[in-house]
């Protein structure tokens, strides 16, 4: 180590180059510290897939394989392609922070100086979320081991069925690189390795026909009209209780008529009865739409503008699209990027629409069992991410539950489980892959802790009639429309976390619930194999007494 320390003195005296130094920095590495940067970068992504299904780690795996073809004697690139991901991958998950995952990589390495070249290197490669692709490309240029490992990645990724979006985003990355450079391979990178890059950004003959662009649109269209129409339900079933709630204010306000204040009062006292009369229902119910028109008005009729507007876009890219592609037979239409454009401009739509707001949580429950079924419907796509997921969601929202987990954990007897003593022990099975099947069946004193944590926040949000998995999943599909948004917000707001915290906690306990009879069946097995194994025990020592 000395002698390493005095030759670093030796190189600063010399004005060595940088790429010299590491070239020198990349011969102190053994055979040992590449098994053990391998283990320490599988266990960074552990328990983590990719789109097509394979474990995560088959990647970072394959971008060092790529780097050792174009850059066999680059020590440094090949670790750091192991790693290249794990600072961004694995806090959160099999980490707690980038801290603890970056003292895993010094371990891993026998020299520190070579070390801290490496964590260098995937620092440098680690993207912030939401910045600018482009520039992030551009600043590596210069730096050698890790433009070396940045291009490796891009190979992979463009080898392994890449998007048209991922493929326009890599073709303008390279474009950006050669107008930096003046059109000259980058500095430290292999012509053969630059090539190969130019090659798969190619593009390939078109992959989409009229009749799928407009199956996109058509699909796009339906969905739009899909949460138009039941964003309207929202608000009438929003207006319908403000109008049997509030019928004198909103006759002082000019909101209603004598007549519609009438029909309410009438409905009030007809609904407390239990009773049954169409012709004051049809009445108060054409007051409710009459209402929630009014609610909207001029926004509701821009929002159908707009939607009309998106469709005539989508419709005109389309034909533009296909024109190019018969002109030159060789243009990609990005088919992802269509659906998303609808989509923004549906959400543009939608914000415009009239909102109730804080106001819509004093009747969110009765909303949300009048709607039912309908809610429920936009309720499933949260549900699909949080059983994507698995228990690992928990780690998101762990500060609003943990100390409900641990309580209860606390009090379980070990009978019914492994020994999971808290959340931090739950969250590290997660981690390796638990189910929420295998957790019920195999650990459940943990799940039903974390059951009745979720269902101890859910009521604590204190949402008026929302306290069963039922009301809190067609809860959370009204949380979908365009008026449900400034719901949630406020409830956010009155909860005190944030809307993406609440909507997930709210989700859990749903998703959760349909586990519990599993969890209860399996606890009282286990409590009946411990109350046995206790008998027998009594038995057997009671003999040996004799």
């Amino acid at each position: 180590m000395l002698q390493l320390l005095s030759m670093l003195k030796s190189f600063e005296k010399m004005k060595i180059s940088k790429n010299k130094l590491r070239g020198f920095i990349s011969e102190r590495f053994s055979s040992e510290d590449f098994k053990d940067v391998y283990a320490t970068a599988r266990m960074a992504h552990t328990g983590q897939k990719r789109r097509s299904g394979e474990d995560y780690f088959s990647h970072p795996s394959e971008v060092r394989n790529i780097v050792a073809r174009f850059y066999p004697k680059d020590r440094v690139s090949q670790l750091a392609a192991l790693l290249h991901d794990s600072l961004e991958d694995a806090p959160g998950l099999t980490v707690d922070s980038v801290e603890e995952m970056e003292e895993y990589i010094r371990g891993s390495i026998s020299d520190p100086h070579s070390a801290q070249e490496v964590i260098r290197v995937v620092r440098a490669l680690t993207h912030e979320k939401g910045g600018d692709y482009l520039s992030y490309v551009t600043r590596l240029i210069g730096d050698v081991p890790t433009l070396r490992v940045k291009l490796a990645d891009m190979v992979h990724n463009l080898s392994s069925s890449p998007s048209p979006k991922q493929k326009n985003k890599y073709r303008s990355a390279i474009q950006s690189i050669s107008s930096q450079t003046g059109g000259q391979i980058p500095d430290g990178i292999s012509s053969n390795h630059w090539k190969h890059l130019h090659t798969l950004t190619e593009s390939k003959k078109m992959k989409i026909t009229k009749k799928q662009l407009k199956r996109i649109i058509k699909e796009e269209a339906v969905s739009l009209h899909e949460m138009n129409s039941f964003n309207q339900e929202v608000r009438e079933a929003y207006c319908e209780h403000i109008l049997l709630n509030y019928p004198n204010l909103l006759l002082a306000e000019g909101y209603i008529s004598k007549e519609a204040y009438t029909r309410a009062y009438k409905m009030r006292m007809l609904n407390e009865a239990n009773g049954i009369n169409k012709k004051l229902e049809e009445g108060f119910f054409d007051d409710v739409k009459a209402m929630a028109k009014k609610a909207g008005g001029a926004a509701m009729a821009k929002g159908k503008e707009l939607g009309g507007k998106a469709l005539e876009k989508g419709k005109e890219a389309g034909k533009a699209g296909l024109a190019k592609a018969k002109e030159i037979g060789d243009t990609e239409i990005d088919v992802k990027g269509a659906r998303k454009e609808m989509g923004r401009v549906g959400a543009e739509a939608g914000e415009l629409a009239a909102g109730a707001g804080e106001a819509m949580l004093n009747f969110i429950g009765p909303m949300a069992k009048k709607l039912g079924d309908k809610a429920n419907k936009f309720a499933q796509k949260k549900l699909k991410q949080i059983d994507k997921q698995g228990p690992k969601a928990l780690a998101a929202v762990s500060k609003h539950i943990e100390s409900g987990v641990n309580s209860a954990l606390s009090k379980a007897k070990g009978a019914t489980g492994s020994g999971i003593k808290g959340l931090a022990d739950l969250l590290v099975k997660a981690k390796e892959g638990l189910t929420y099947e295998q957790l019920a069946k195999k650990e459940p004193a943990a799940f039903m802790a974390t059951y009745k944590a979720l269902e101890s926040k859910v009521i604590g949000m204190k949402l008026k009639g929302v306290s069963t998995p039922q009301t809190a999943e067609s809860t959370l599909g009204i949380f979908q429309s365009p008026d449900g948004q400034k719901a949630l917000a406020a409830a956010a707001k009155k909860s005190g976390m944030s809307a993406a915290e609440l909507e997930t906690i709210m989700g859990m306990y749903v998703f959760q619930s349909r586990y519990v009879p599993m969890a209860t069946k399996a606890a009282a097995s286990m409590s009946e194999s411990f109350k046995l194994e206790k008998r027998i025990i009594a038995k057997v020592k009671r003999k040996i007494n004799k």
